[in-house]
Order: C-alpha cells, then sequence, then structure tokens
C-alpha cells in the first residue's frame, strides 16, 4: 500500500493492526519521526524523504525560466527512500 504523505499510511497500518491483518507492505512519504518508529519497528517498509529546500528551489528557477520566456528543461531532484536499513543514518 503506497500512501500519499505518512499520516495516510500510519493510519492504514492501525487499521491493519486493528483487523489483524499482516504482511501488507506500507509505504509513506515525508520520512517524519512517528513513520521511523513503525519502519524500525517493521510495521512499515518504508518513508520517501524529500528534499523542501531544493524542491522549492527548482520550482522557483523553473517559473523564473517560464516568466523569462526560457526553454524549460526537466527537472530531477534527488529523494532518499528510508527503510529499516538506513532509519537511523538518514
Amino acid at each position: 500500500m503506497v500512501a500519499s504523505n505518512d499520516q495516510m499510511a500510519l493510519g492504514a497500518i492501525e487499521a491493519l493492526k486493528g483487523a489483524n491483518i499482516e504482511g501488507t507492505m506500507v509505504l509513506g512519504l515525508d520520512a517524519t519521526d512517528d513513520a521511523r518508529v513503525e519502519i524500525k519497528e517493521g510495521y512499515m517498509a518504508g518513508s520517501l524523504k524529500q528534499d523542501a529546500v531544493a524542491i522549492g528551489q527548482a520550482s522557483a528557477d523553473t517559473s523564473y525560466k517560464a516568466a523569462s520566456g526560457e526553454q524549460i528543461q526537466d527537472e530531477y531532484v534527488p529523494f532518499v527512500m528510508i527503510t529499516k536499513d538506513n532509519v537511523d543514518s538518514e
């Protein structure tokens, strides 16, 4: 199950626990502290950690280029998937 953010993923985990359903892979987005706890405990497979500053900068740069009439190129902003393997180091 892929959620739009960690809060939705955490809600899904609670629902799965309440229904005694095991073995469902749950992924979130934002790498919040609460999600990291669930990752460590094995209830959540991972959460995507985005770089908000880089996303904001790329958005501002692209907006400026568009307003200046420049050709817009695809922009890739790196991210890190937080899993049990790197939850304490990222």
